[in-house]
């Protein structure tokens, strides 16, 4: 495929340009893995290859199907972004030909969530928002387009398929962007209050009116074309009737043995209203054959106009519901509106009544200021309170605690006293008993 790679997933899987890529990143220095395989891409250019690339490892002919989808994908909505402009349809079917006009777009986001959705693109022109679905291979399926009528969301589909059979990605997606989709661009959804949905329903409206008017036209042709068949059949009865007595004339003047050249020109004669009877039955044939070609057509003109009355009823049904909102809306606000002048008013009769006494608004600002200052005083009073109480019981039961354990002490060491004291009488005994021992036992002279 004679296609290039010129877009790949970077090492912190961003998107990666090619052309941005500097010459210190040539080869697998670039970093860079292909959006379809994952295996490492190899940047590639110079003298033999001129044109910047990506390439797989080992061929630069490669390229994997998805990795040239996400190629397209990524390039079509870098030219949305970059161009700011895009075609848009201005009918719904594609068989009857789809009209584009251009617009330009005020701003461009990237695969941003809408009422839990992520388009590829949310587009905004003129204060109207456009989602936009790129499509490849994966196009919208039945859900996701009835989600956004559902939401009343403005949604075209922009078919890319035909891209990967083109050479030149590049001129071929302008081409279907900016040039001429070629019915390519269509509608899936499409807010009938936003500037194109008002615009199409005019232009359905005019549609509605020139079938109208082609319908009558048609009725007008049918009818005449009747007309002219009944002439014919009764040209047709009046030519057979002749023929029928020219034939007993003929067959008369057999019988009674006539001139010949008599004979001979009734036979002429009837030869002539033959030829005259088969082209009236060609003719009527012919008016039978476009009679039921005018039906054919009256019948599909009937069928679009049922359709085209489908569509109004359906874009007056859903203008009927979004003027219900905005009524409900602006009764909201009224009733808002109303509640407000209420507190306005009464607001004036306590400045009237307050007046009376000499007090003015600003005084009872003040002196709610100051009370609220007071309630908050109290409040962070409380919070102390609280908050020292909280302390001072710790403290208690921390002073109870210590005093438990002073108690327990002090009585182990009267304990441990009394025992010292045993213990030192009974050494004092001991010594006074040896004392008095030791007495009794020296001399009486000495």
């Amino acid at each position: 495929m004679s296609v290039n790679l010129t877009r790949a997933k970077g090492p912190n899987g961003q998107i990666v340009k090619v052309e941005d890529l500097s010459e210190s990143q040539h080869g697998l220095a670039c970093q860079c893995i292909c959006f379809g395989c994952g295996e490492p891409l190899m940047a590639r250019w110079g003298p033999k290859k001129p044109t910047k690339h990506f390439a797989h490892q080992g061929s630069d002919e490669r390229i994997c199907k998805s990795a040239l989808e996400t190629e397209i994908h990524i390039r079509a909505k870098e030219l949305i972004e970059h161009e700011l402009k895009l075609l848009l349809p201005l009918n719904f079917k594609i068989e009857d030909g789809i009209k584009y006009r251009p617009i330009n777009l005020d701003s461009v986001r990237l695969e941003n969530m809408v009422h839990g959705r992520v388009p590829d693109l949310i587009v905004t022109s003129g204060g109207d928002e456009y989602l936009i679905e790129i499509a490849v291979t994966h196009f919208c399926d039945y859900e996701k387009i009835s989600f956004y009528k559902q939401q009343k969301l403005s949604c075209i589909e922009i078919d890319m398929s035909s891209v990967r059979n083109d050479a030149d990605v590049e001129s071929r997606i302008r081409t279907v962007l900016f040039e001429e989709p070629g019915g390519l661009n269509y509608w899936i959804s499409i807010n009938p209050l936003s500037a194109f949905g008002i615009e199409m329903m005019d232009n359905l409206r005019t549609e509605v009116s020139d079938l109208r008017r082609e319908l009558s036209k048609l009725k007008s042709k049918v009818q005449e074309y009747g007309k002219q068949e009944r002439m014919l059949y009764k040209d047709i009865s009046k030519l057979q009737s002749d023929k029928g007595k020219e034939a007993i004339e003929l067959h008369q003047l057999k019988l009674l043995g006539s001139t010949t050249s008599k004979l001979y020109q009734l036979e002429a004669m009837v030869l002539d209203k033959q030829q005259e009877l088969t082209s009236l039955e060609e003719m009527i044939s012919s008016a039978r054959s476009n009679n039921h070609e005018l039906i054919g057509m009256l019948d599909r003109v009937e069928g679009e106009r049922a359709s085209l009355y489908a569509r109004q009823q359906m874009f007056e049904s859903e203008r009927t519901k979004f003027n219900d909102y905005v009524s409900s809306k602006e009764n909201e606000f009224a009733a808002r509106e109303q509640v407000i002048h209420e507190k306005f008013d009464l607001l004036n009769s306590v400045e009237t009544a307050l007046a009376k006494y000499g007090i003015n608004l600003e005084q009872v600002r003040a002196v709610a200021s100051l009370l609220q200052q007071r309630a908050k005083l109290e409040t962070d009073l409380q919070q102390s309170i609280v908050k020292n109480q909280d302390r001072l019981n710790k403290a208690i039961q921390q002073e109870y605690t210590r005093h438990k354990l002073l108690q327990k002490r002090t009585t182990q060491l009267n304990n441990e006293i009394a025992e010292q004291e045993k213990v030192l009488d009974f050494c004092v005994n001991e010594i006074n008993k040896r004392r008095r021992d030791m007495a009794a036992l020296k001399p009486q002279g000495e």
